[in-house]
């Protein structure tokens, strides 16, 4: 119905006004746990892959493949794999 009373109107005098919003979303993982990091020889914050891959904003499969590549520390614990956020924030750039 709206569209029907603007298709004939003149769009002269008239202004469009367009808005950006940018947004920053701010992610901080539930699980995280801060050990030693043997390769990195400090105590540093550990995530999951699925949470590094949320806080860089890339694929799990990349965080996973740069593991096989031994790209990036990582431990596994009960059936866990563990990445250390240290070893993963050069992956950002």
């Amino acid at each position: 119905m709206a569209r029907d009373y603007y298709k004939n109107r003149s769009v002269e005098g008239l202004r469009l006004v367009r808005r950006s919003i940018k947004q920053k979303i701010l992610v901080y993982p539930r699980e995280r746990h801060t050990a030693h990091c043997g390769a990195c020889c400090a105590l540093v914050d550990w995530v999951t892959p699925d949470q590094a891959a949320v806080l860089l904003n890339i694929g799990v499969r990349k965080i996973f493949r740069a593991i096989e590549n031994a790209e990036i520390h990582f431990v596994e614990k009960s059936d866990l794999v563990w990445v250390c956020i240290a070893s993963v924030r050069p992956m950002k750039s």
